[in-house]
């Protein structure tokens, strides 16, 4: 079973290590500049006062 879903073409790991991934993110509303990270939580940057938070999520 495992081999069946590690070479499946359209898993979430192929789809996210090839060429195909910014093709299919246009389909979900990817925005370069924002969608590369994901937000810091706020409860995260309120225990650490030097952390930021990532660009595009102020």
């Amino acid at each position: 079973m495992v081999k069946l879903l590690i070479f499946k073409k359209h898993s979430r790991f192929y789809t996210t290590t090839t060429s195909e991934a910014k093709d299919r993110g246009a389909e979900v509303g990817f925005k370069e500049g924002k969608h590369e990270y994901l937000p810091y939580p706020q409860t995260i940057l309120d225990k650490n006062p030097n952390l930021n938070q990532n660009p595009g999520w102020e």
